[in-house]
């Protein structure tokens, strides 16, 4: 093992990752191009040039092929920053943060998105998922250094914001992506943050 403990990695791993990421991007492009159900598991492998063996393998099911799209979005957002982020008020901070939520819901695809939007999906309301918790810490952050104004505590703050943008892409998906997301989504957010300044 190295300096950091961890085991290094062989030239088999390297290949079972290579392989796993070739499975993945073949899916989430077909299944991004054509709809979930039109999409078989066969078309997968051969597209991948892979056996269906292999396929499962890495995956359990044409699901789990969302829900690494996520896994791999919550990797990205876990170290979310932007260049000048000191001089940025809480609520631009927060609105630059939903933006790049916006631009994942529309790079991964309607289609995509309209399957993994579903009372089925628990990863939704997972708990420590690093796209909250992150942003739960510049809510908290910008609280903290007088650039945000907020009456509920951060965590409830992070909620709201994300139930309001939830839902707004889950009348996209109605709509069949029929008037821009991320205007109306960023509109939502910024009625969230304004409803926290409101102190009755």
């Amino acid at each position: 093992m190295g300096e950091s403990g961890k085991k290094k990695k062989t030239s088999r791993d390297i290949q079972a990752e290579k392989s796993r990421e070739r499975i993945y991007k073949v899916a989430s492009s077909l299944i991004s191009r054509k709809g979930f159900y039109d999409t078989s598991i066969s078309e997968i492998c051969r597209e991948a040039q892979c056996s269906v063996g292999a396929f499962y393998h890495h995956f359990s099911s044409k699901d789990s092929i969302l829900e690494e799209t996520f896994r791999l979005a919550d990797i990205d957002f876990a170290e979310w920053e932007v260049p000048d982020q000191q001089i940025l008020d809480g609520k631009e901070l927060v609105l630059l943060y939903m933006t790049s939520y916006a631009d994942l819901i529309e790079q991964t695809g309607l289609n995509f998105i309209k399957r993994f939007y579903n009372n089925g999906n628990k990863t939704f309301i997972k708990q420590g998922r690093p796209m909250q918790t992150r942003l739960v810490e510049i809510i908290e952050s910008s609280a903290q250094n007088g650039k945000l104004a907020i009456r509920d505590t951060p965590a409830v703050v992070c909620e709201k914001i994300f139930i309001a943008a939830r839902g707004v892409v889950f009348h996209w998906c109605l709509h069949e992506g029929g008037f821009d997301l991320k205007t109306l989504l960023l509109d939502m957010v910024s009625c969230v943050l304004a409803d926290q300044e409101y102190r009755p």
